[in-house]
């Protein structure tokens, strides 16, 4: 879909193979070149948005033939801005833009109704700042932006709840050689909490709320993080990894540790609570790698990147009064240090 220069919104479809030729949608009018948003909650549904020549938001949508125009909200955006648009479910759409006052809003759509546009958060990018938006399921929404300072920002809603934003961490740091001493250490930090869902019990996750890793050119490196179990049937066994990005060789730090279930019930008097494991902790491990001391590998650690990922945690499930499950290996969800 796009807007041609005399305002009008077109299309081109394709079905069964083939693709057929452009025509307008409706009597949709935007300003010429208008980012367009789209967006699809099942086989037999489509949904459009732009920001009209007014300001307001305005969508159409296809059930079989087009409908529309319509408006979302009562907020007026500056003409041109980029919309975001997602589905999590056949029930449930959200939009996204930055207004005006360089504040990041949302509206949603469910049963039947849009809603008025809210704040998405404390944070704010200049006007016309396009975000990205995605769904990983029904109880899991993100948007990304880029700030005026070039950094990637990120705020996640799961669960009934939106978090603020906060920065990922870059891809790689752009480090003049002439700055990078050898002798020096380098710090990595997590930039955002991540979590795994227990595979059992009550479905609750097992949270990493602070991490950092700093290793030096002398070898020696640390690794330190701080970790929540919030499920109240089973203990955890984890793997907290630190991958590196842009060196020529794979490396990557790991910290394992063990969880005990939380809250006061079955689990934590009969599980390893009993034998003094807590269900929240900070870990610590410390050791040496030859590599570091190589002077061509640390420049390349010292510009590196890095995602910190919670992998493959075991879950002991303690039913009362029934016996001891052994532990399951979960899947990775793509957790990072820019993911939940």
């Amino acid at each position: 879909m796009g807007v041609q220069e005399g305002d009008r919104l077109w299309s081109a479809w394709w079905y069964d193979g083939e693709w057929h030729d452009w025509f307008q949608v409706r009597d949709t009018v935007f300003p010429p070149k208008a980012p367009i948003a789209t967006l699809s909650r099942n086989d037999d549904h489509m949904e459009v948005f732009g920001v009209g020549a007014d300001g307001r938001l305005w969508g159409a949508w296809w059930d079989g033939e087009w409908r529309g125009p319509f408006t979302v909200g009562t907020h007026v955006l500056p003409k041109n801005t980029p919309v975001a648009a997602l589905s999590r479910s056949e029930d449930y759409m959200e939009i996204f833009a930055v207004g005006e006052d360089e504040r990041p809003r949302g509206a949603w759509w469910a049963d039947g109704v849009w809603s008025d546009w809210y704040d998405l958060g404390t944070r704010r990018f200049p006007k016309h700042t396009p975000l990205a938006a995605l769904s990983r399921n029904e109880d899991h929404m993100e948007v990304f932006a880029v700030d005026g300072n070039g950094r990637l920002a990120t705020t996640w809603w799961y669960e009934g709840t939106w978090h603020d934003w906060s920065d990922l961490p870059p891809a790689l740091v752009s480090v003049p050689d002439g700055e990078i001493v050898f002798g020096s250490r380098r710090e990595f930090t997590l930039g955002r909490p991540v979590q795994q869902i227990s595979t059992g019990g009550m479905m609750e996750p097992l949270v990493c709320t602070e991490a950092r890793v700093v290793c030096g050119s002398d070898g020696g490196w640390e690794f330190t993080a701080h970790l929540d179990n919030h499920e109240t049937e089973c203990d955890v066994s984890f793997e907290l990894e630190l991958n590196l990005t842009g060196t020529s060789r794979p490396f990557t730090f790991v910290l394992r540790g063990d969880l005990s279930a939380a809250g006061d019930g079955y689990a934590t008097r009969v599980g390893s609570r009993i034998q003094g494991v807590p269900p929240s902790r900070t870990f610590r491990e410390s050791g040496a790698f030859e590599l570091l001391r190589d002077p061509a590998f640390w420049r390349e650690v010292f510009k590196a990147g890095a995602t910190f990922t919670l992998t493959r945690p075991a879950w002991k499930f303690w039913p009362e009064g029934g016996d001891v499950e052994e532990p399951e290996e979960a899947v990775a969800s793509g957790a990072g240090a820019d993911r939940p």
